[in-house]
């Protein structure tokens, strides 16, 4: 018998090549090279997405305010406060959970605060910037230990600014006291003019200036938040936080915009009377 031959399909069907170690450790170094490259893009893409539904969530608030003030006589609602001043119905925001207050049911649900009638599909989360990781801490500490105080969970304060009279851009209402109303009609050049802002809710006075987050933005003690620029205890100097950073605000005539800390700060900016 003669040898043994391979059968048609044996002599026509290549074998596999198996690939070896250096060339797989180059085709892993190619991929990590392509996600080294991608990542930034994505991270950018992220962040501008973040951006932009946190001004869509300003706008449709600064809507609300300014529909609030043509129905009541122009008069803006009232700044929420967890410290000098008791819950209100005037207040534009309810956030006093677990206080010895009257109707606790009804300051409990944000739904019924003053703008809360004005905004189309209500929503919580339309008071919270996606990528505010400070609102983010303080709603799960909460959640852990609901009796530890009264935490602001939101992301945006209201101006307020009370010296020897006000000066807007929130009213302020306090038990026994008389009302210190503030009108639209009182705005001085209203585009440069701060309603809603982002506060800052980092406890990082040293660089980020006062920590105090309660819907009142009381600036300029309170501070803008940089976080579309230097997001939560990432290491910068105070003052590349303040002339970099990058904060959510609302403006008198109705639009919205990012700005620094510094701007913030100017009182040609957040004190509405001049």
């Amino acid at each position: 018998m003669g040898p043994n031959l391979p059968t048609s399909h044996e002599a026509t069907t290549p074998r596999a090549a198996a690939f070896t170690l250096i060339e797989l450790l180059v085709v892993i170094a190619i991929i990590a090279i392509l996600a080294s490259m991608l990542l930034p893009a994505l991270s950018k893409a992220k962040e501008k997405a973040t951006q932009a539904s946190c001004m869509s969530n300003v706008k449709q608030l600064n809507l609300a305010l300014l529909m609030y003030a043509d129905d009541h006589d122009n008069i803006f609602p009232g700044a929420a406060s967890k410290g000098a001043y008791e819950p209100m119905r005037e207040d534009w925001i309810f956030f006093n959970v677990n206080r010895a207050v009257k109707d606790k049911e009804f300051f409990n649900n944000p739904k019924n605060s003053a703008i809360g009638p004005y905004i189309g599909s209500f929503t919580t989360n339309l008071f919270r910037c996606p990528a505010d990781r400070d609102v983010q801490k303080r709603a799960r500490d909460f959640a852990k230990n609901p009796s530890s105080g009264n935490p602001y969970l939101y992301s945006y304060s209201l101006t307020s600014v009370v010296e020897d009279s006000n000066k807007g851009i929130s009213s302020v209402y306090a038990t026994g006291l008389p009302p210190l109303h503030f009108r639209s009609t009182s705005i001085r050049n209203a585009s440069r003019k701060l309603t809603f802002a982002e506060e800052n809710g980092e406890a990082d006075p040293a660089v980020r200036g006062d920590a105090i987050d309660d819907g009142r933005f009381v600036p300029p003690g309170n501070t803008l938040s940089g976080r579309h620029k230097y997001q939560t205890r990432i290491p910068v100097s105070a003052r590349d936080y303040r002339e970099k950073g990058r904060g959510m605000v609302g403006f008198g005539d109705g639009h919205v915009d990012v700005v620094t800390p510094k701007y913030a700060s100017d009182r040609e900016n957040y004190d509405a009377t001049r």
